[in-house]
């Protein structure tokens, strides 16, 4: 069965046995820390653990084992079975028939793994606590409703893009032939929300990243009915063939009012190629944003800001047209492969300044250790002359200082075509890097598509899903500095997700605290509804999720209040209300927003707290879906960004997992 879907072809794989649907939603969750000294000891000799088995006949019987640290879950499961059968003494059962589930937790342990290696018993044994399992018939769990069998989605593939030949349609001309000066014609603009007599400046800049290529501007002109018309020719100096790939037209207008400095207004930014490799050309409307209280007032531009529209009806309206360049056809960006074309044919002769076979001086690479060994942070802001040294030594920096990759990119003349393709061939040669230089390559200063699609095949290759959970936060916002909806990052991102559940929740809730912001709500809400489309059998837990949450909500709203009684405190007024079935319901017997896994069984209202700080935070107590697993608690606080909290604790966990690798417990 094959589904296919715009421009992204999804191939769907029947899951006959249901087992892909059960590895979806209960990923494996291995380590890579080692154990400390103390972990070790405690060990060393083996590690208690409790297997709890269910007989058919509705009766319980649990086993206290000594197990090896380096046996694996099926051995474990050999071992429970034998002494059940013992204990029993029936024949015993097939170990292949069974899976572990970890007690309190929806997780499970299996594969042929040693149990040092699971998250699991490696967190039990930092917290010096028993692991506690469930035996269960892999059956029993493969026929439930919520692990049915189910198509699942492979591989997203990425439209073409670059120059088309056709039977019928003419060629398309390279961008590269086109020598004249890029130019549009500015007509007017609509719903400007300066007072009338004002004066308007418009401003127009090309740039790549936050480097800007070249601005120029109008003349003040007097707006009349929130309204101005130029009906003026803009033209660069900058020439339609030394434009990047992904530049960007940023636009800007600024008003001025009597007794008051000329300030930012309005902006809107536009990709000059479209996501077919197309340069921009006819009659455009542009619906503007205005100026945000972050923004500084003594900015011209605001070129990291969304390449997507205002949706809102009353933004201002600026209206261009683009010429055709005397081209009656499409004007394109060459492919990859005549841009490695490009690189061949311009190559640097032998033993040159700049070849790969040149031998630069001793004095040069002292000067290339120097630049390099400069904060990172500064590597934006190399000067003039220190860039054109890290280009000419680009072939020192591959074979010896392959981490200087974004030193290199920052020092890229991306209006030179020829040396745009000379790095492309390069950066195919560059080998692998680790996950930090493959992140920063995510920021918005490298806006290459090429850069881009490198550090997330770094990125895939280097992170398994538990690793890459830890950056999720990130990628999803390096989302956006994506110039187009369908994206590298955006496919990378889906295809780990739509193959582990967990990944899929924490994407989910990434994107869905953000839709509220309209320059995001189009990636973002269309990023969801792929995932969704094709993880139906998570939306259920997801709706439940957010039937909670808008309970939570007025509860908190209500929490609040206050009393008109003085003496009734807020907890009283709330635990009533969770009695109520309105409340029970949703509020029950569901995977908890934070993380799926944990399950949450019964509220138990009476236990339920509202704290005494000035948000009003929920205290609220659940039991655990596994009738053997604690009780578990969640604060629930409305009406805080908690992102800063978010990032916080996020570094908490990463800096945790560098020191546990290197057998470091600093709890």
């Amino acid at each position: 069965m094959q589904i296919i879907c715009n421009d992204v072809t999804c191939h769907r794989i029947e899951d006959q046995s249901g087992w892909q649907a059960f590895v979806y939603k209960y990923p494996l969750r291995l380590t890579n820390a080692g154990l400390s000294d103390e972990g070790r000891e405690v060990i060393q000799e083996g590690i208690v653990l409790t297997v709890y088995v269910e007989e058919p006949t509705g009766n319980q019987i649990s086993f206290m084992m000594k197990e090896s640290i380096e046996s694996t879950p099926s051995q474990l499961i050999a071992q429970a079975l034998s002494k059940w059968a013992n204990k029993t003494r029936n024949q015993a059962h097939m170990p292949d028939k069974y899976l572990l589930k970890t007690v309190g937790l929806s997780d499970y342990v299996y594969g042929e793994n040693p149990l040092k290696e699971y998250k699991y018993v490696n967190d039990c044994i930092m917290k010096n606590e028993a692991p506690a399992f469930l035996l269960q018939s892999k059956d029993d769990i493969l026929e439930r409703s919520d692990i049915a069998s189910r198509p699942r989605p492979s591989i997203l593939s990425r439209p073409s893009t670059g120059m088309i030949s056709s039977p019928t349609i003419k060629s398309p001309t390279s961008v590269w032939h086109v020598l004249e000066q890029l130019s549009f014609k500015l007509q007017y603009a609509q719903n400007v929300e300066i007072p009338n007599g004002s004066k308007v400046k418009f401003y127009a800049g090309l740039f790549y990243g936050m480097e800007s290529i070249e601005t120029i501007s109008t003349e003040d002109i007097v707006i009349s009915d929130s309204q101005c018309t130029w009906n003026q020719e803009m033209v660069f100096k900058t020439e339609v063939s030394e434009i990047p790939h992904m530049c960007r037209l940023c636009m800007a207008l600024h008003g001025r009012t009597k007794g008051k400095e000329n300030t930012l207004i309005a902006w809107v930014n536009v990709p000059l190629f479209n996501y077919k490799s197309r340069l921009m050309r006819g009659e455009y409307k542009f619906s503007m944003w205005g100026r945000s209280d972050h923004q500084q007032q003594d900015e011209s531009f605001y070129p990291i800001g969304t390449v997507f529209q205002n949706p809102d009806e009353d933004a201002t309206v600026l209206a261009i047209t683009v010429p055709n360049f005397n081209r009656a056809v499409p004007i394109v960006f060459p492919s990859d492969k005549e841009v490695l074309q490009c690189a061949s044919d311009n190559m640097e002769d032998p033993d040159s300044l700049g070849s790969p076979t040149w031998h630069p001086s001793n004095s040069h690479l002292i000067q290339l250790q120097q630049i390099l060994e400069n904060d990172s942070t500064n590597m934006y802001q190399l000067v003039e002359q220190e860039k054109e040294l890290v280009w000419l030594l680009r072939y020192e920096c591959r074979d010896n200082y392959p981490h200087a990759l974004p030193h290199l990119l920052s020092s890229v003349k991306w209006y030179n075509y020829k040396d745009v393709a000379k790095m492309q061939a390069l950066l195919q040669t560059w080998r692998q890097q680790p996950v930090d230089c493959a992140l920063s390559l995510l920021d918005f200063n490298f806006p290459d598509r090429n850069v881009r699609k490198k550090a997330i095949d770094w990125l895939n290759d280097t992170l398994n899903d538990n690793e890459l959970s830890q950056y999720m936060l990130q990628l999803v916002q390096s989302l956006k500095f994506e110039a187009y909806l369908f994206s590298d990052l955006a496919t990378f991102l889906l295809e780990r997700c739509l193959c582990n559940q967990h990944l899929g929740h924490q994407l989910f809730w990434l994107l869905k605290s953000e839709l509220h912001d309209s320059k995001v709500t189009v990636q973002f809400g269309l990023i969801l509804e792929v995932y969704l489309r094709f993880s139906r059998d998570h939306i259920p837990n997801i709706c439940k999720q957010q039937e909670s949450l808008s309970k939570l909500v007025c509860l908190n709203t209500i929490a609040k209040q206050k009393s008109s009684k003085n003496n009734v405190k807020a907890a009283d007024r709330i635990r009533p209300l969770l009695a109520q079935k309105t409340y029970t319901e949703p509020l029950t017997n569901l995977y908890t927003p934070l993380t799926p896994l944990f399950k949450v069984g019964v509220l138990r209202h009476e236990k339920c707290n509202v704290m005494d700080s000035k948000k009003k935070p929920l205290w609220l107590h659940w039991t655990n879906a596994d009738e053997r697993g604690q009780d578990i608690l969640i604060m629930y606080k409305n009406g805080d960004d908690l992102r800063q909290d978010m990032l916080t604790l996020q570094m908490f966990t990463i800096m945790d997992n560098i020191w546990r690798e290197e057998e470091l417990d600093l709890r």
